[in-house]
Formats: structure tokens, sequence, C-alpha cells
């Protein structure tokens, strides 16, 4: 290729990744909500970073997360908050252009497209969680463990070796990947048929890093990790289909399932394909792929974002059936169209995703703290832990002088002061009540009847949009009069 071509490669490499940052830092502006709320709020109390891995056993601690957070300490901005995961969302498409390199530049170009434009990477690079730090960590474990496999040499071995460990310090997600990075192992020992003993131990040697590190993970805090009490989760089916949705953001309606499951055909293809240039790693993406989705069974999962590293060598799959295509003569405009829609698909849900945000708690809070004079505002919700963290948050107050005093079910939710008022003891049931839901598209009642309270009438509602976030909708006990 002469210096030109090079050249122009160049300059669409970084128009692209300049794309990329821009539409993550994008999501950077918009409201933090209950889980990075949690987060702040469990490394608060700690007094060094120790304190992270030791006192914390919560499954809301994503561990180098929760270390950023306690190092630029609280309260902090947003935008700082969220900046490891911004840096880490934009390395991770030049990461899946350099792991699919050697497969050609036109393949990699895709890929790395397909990693700049997806929806949930995108929003997963804008939140304070452990997400972005999992699926950066965890195609750089991939790409070392792939090198390493094919030439050898004890510096891809320990790249290999410091990214696993640390895709598990990201999240503890990356069992399933390590699950299916040590199946790989095992059919490459299979395969040697001299000196079987010496690649045994070579592939156990790489391999003790992560896996010490998941072993003391487990007897200083797994064992005595407890569910942080999020929403209900979702059954496996609808649990399965919002993993799939993933290639496309979860884009609801016809066209996006449509498109779905055009791209799923082509993953199929693209998997194929590569099974017949390398089989122990197709069988390998194809387990991580697989062990991801079945992890939807077991209890405490089922939200989309718990299948992020499926997405990943799904992406892979994607971008080589794509590019396939678009190199052929016979496929080529059926690639194209494949690739610009499901691009399409993912930028109309970053820019919804954007425009809505993941919330809108700070004008809520201040919508009732309006209320205020001259005595707090009493408010009761739906689900009290993220009210509760969210106003707590949010909401202006002192200890001296509450402005928002929210009623719990029970005085053991997270941040709760008082349980919800008794009429056998003459007590007020509080003046608003917050229904909140996981749902973009909720449709709540005019009026509504609250179990032991009272009837409350709608006021207004605050919508979120995409994989995190809550909906908020704010209603006010019958017969109060609202601020204008």
């Amino acid at each position: 290729m002469s210096d030109r071509e090079t050249g122009s490669w160049r300059w669409v490499l970084a128009s692209g990744l300049a794309v990329a940052v821009l539409l993550r830092a994008a999501g950077l502006s918009t409201e933090v909500w209950m889980d990075e709320i949690l987060s702040v709020r469990l490394v608060e109390p700690l007094r060094s970073p120790l304190g992270v891995f030791t006192d914390i056993h919560s499954d809301n601690n994503h561990y180098l997360n929760s270390l950023w957070l306690w190092v630029v300490g609280s309260p902090a901005p947003g935008w700082l908050m969220r900046l490891p995961t911004l840096v880490l969302g934009a390395a991770l498409v030049v990461l899946a252009y350099r792991v699919t390199r050697s497969r050609g530049r036109p393949e990699a170009t895709v890929t790395a497209a397909l990693f700049a434009v997806s929806y949930p990477l995108i929003h997963f690079s804008s939140e304070a969680r452990g997400y972005g730090y999992l699926v950066f960590f965890t195609l750089a474990a991939y790409g070392a463990f792939r090198r390493w496999t094919s030439a050898g040499g004890a510096r891809a071995g320990a790249v290999y070796a410091v990214g696993a460990a640390l895709a598990f310090l990201a999240h503890l997600g990356f069992a399933t990947v390590f699950a299916a990075l040590v199946l790989w192992s095992v059919l490459d020992v299979i395969d040697s048929r001299q000196d079987r003993v010496r690649v045994a131990r070579s592939h156990a040697g790489v391999h003790l890093l992560p896996a010490v590190t998941l072993l003391v993970l487990y007897f200083i805090d797994i064992r005595y990790m407890s569910a942080a009490g999020g929403f209900a989760r979702l059954g496996p089916l609808e649990s399965l289909a919002g993993a799939a949705g993933l290639v496309t953001g979860v884009a609801p309606g016809a066209v996006g399932l449509l498109v779905t499951v055009c791209a799923w055909v082509a993953i199929a293809f693209g998997a194929r394909s590569w099974y017949h240039e390398s089989r122990n790693e197709t069988v390998f993406l194809v387990a991580a792929i697989a062990f991801s989705l079945a992890s939807g069974a077991l209890p405490g999962y089922g939200y989309p974002r718990y299948y992020l590293t499926a997405l990943l060598f799904s992406l892979l799959f994607l971008g080589h059936a794509t590019a396939l295509a678009i190199g052929s003569g016979r496929w080529k405009v059926l690639g194209i169209s494949l690739l610009v829609m499901v691009g399409a698909i993912n930028l109309t849900q970053t820019l919804r995703f954007v425009s809505v945000g993941r919330g809108m708690y700070r004008e809520a809070t201040q919508y009732m703290a309006a209320e205020a004079t001259p005595a707090p505002v009493t408010v009761a919700g739906s689900h009290d832990l993220g009210s509760v963290l969210a106003l707590g948050y949010y909401a202006p107050s002192s200890d001296e002088d509450r402005v928002l005093e929210y009623y719990c079910h029970g005085t053991t939710t997270y941040g709760c002061l008082r349980a919800r008022p008794s009429s056998a003891r003459g007590e007020d049931p509080p003046r608003f009540y917050i229904l909140a839901s996981l749902d973009d598209r909720f449709s709540p009642p005019d009026l509504m009847s609250v179990p032991d309270l009272d009837e409350y009438e709608f006021v207004r509602s605050y919508p979120k949009y995409g994989l995190s976030g809550v909906y908020w909708v704010l209603y006010e006990r019958s017969g109060q009069e609202s601020a204008p």
C-alpha cells in the first residue's frame, strides 16, 4: 500500500475515533442515577482503598470503579466519576481495530466502526460503573491470549494474565469469559500431540494470576456478598431477548426486531467462516457468548447490561461477516445495507438516550423542595432504595434543616430515617409519592390509590431512556395544592 493510501486510512481511523469520543462524551452530562449514587455511598465510609475489597460486600461494588470513586472522593462531579469509563470506551474502539487488524484492514475498520457506534458500549462508557472497565479489559485479555497461543512469548502471556485479572476486578461477569478461555486452553492441550505436559503447564501458568485473583476475591468478599436491592429481575426469556437485542441497542419496534434478526444471521455466518480459519478460537468465542447468555438463568441476573461480553464477541463475528460480504461481488450490497442499518439504529438509540438521559431527578427534587415552607415536605415511593438515594443526592438539605423527608416501607432500607406513617398512630400520609419504573414507555395512571396511605393525583413525569436509569412519576396527595 502506498504512503498516500496509508495516510488516507489514518485519516479515516482518526475521524472514526473522534466520532466515538464525541458520542461517548455526550452521555457524561446525563444525571447520575441510582446505581452510581449507591456506588458513591458505599465507598464514603472507607478509610483506605483496601476496604473496597474487605468492607463493602455488595453486588453493586465493582472494584476498579469503587477504587476510582474513593480516590476522587465525595462529592465529585458526575463527569469526573465517569472519566475512566470515557477513556476506556474510546480506547476500546482502538483496541477492536488492533485485535482484528491481522484479519485485514477492511475487516478491522468495519469492526472498529461497529464498536464506535454501538449504543450499549456508548451508554456504559458514560456511566460510573464497572461495565466500561469490563468490556475493555475483556477484549484486551482475549487479544493478548490469542497472540500468546499463536506466537508464544512471555510478554503476550503476561499481558493476558494482567488483563484477565483486571477484568475480574472490573466486574465478576468476566467469569463466563474466563471459563471459555480455559476451554480454549483445554482444546489446545488436546491438539498438542508432542510434549502435552509442557503445553498444559504453560497454559496453566498464564491462567494462574486471574484464577488466584478470583479465588482471593471469593474468600475476602464474594462469599459474603449480598444483593443491593434493585428492581425485580427479568425472566429468562425476556432476559435473553434483551441480550440478543444488544446488537442494535435493544431498539423497540418491528424494524429494530428485523435488523436484530438479520444481524444474528450474519453473526452465525461469521462464526461459521471463522471456524474454518481457527477452530479453537471460534469455539472460545461461541462459548463465551453462550456462557454469558446462559448466565441469564441464574438468580440475580436478567438485565441486558450483564451480557456486554457476549455483545463484544458477537460484534467481532458481525464485523467479520459484513467485511466478507462487502469484499465479495455477490453479497456486497447486502453487507453494506446491514452495516448501515445496524449503525443507524444504534445511533438513533444513542441520540434518544442523550436527549432524555438516565432520569430527571434534580428537576423532580427541586419541584418538591419548592413546597418546603414552613416544614419539610414528606415523600414516599414505590422503590425505596432508588428514591431515597436520588433524593439524598440531589435535594438541598443539611443536618439541621431537612428539606425533603422520605418515608420508607422499613427503616432498614439504605439511608432511610423514618418508616411509613401509621394511621393507627394518627400520622398524616406523605404529601408526595414517587412511582418508579425501569420502562421507557411507561403510561402512568392519573389517579392512584396507594395501600395504607391515601389517594394520589398525577402531577408530572420525569422520563429516562435506555439501558439504565429510573422513570419517575410524581404524584401528590389528593386535596393538596401545589406551588405554581
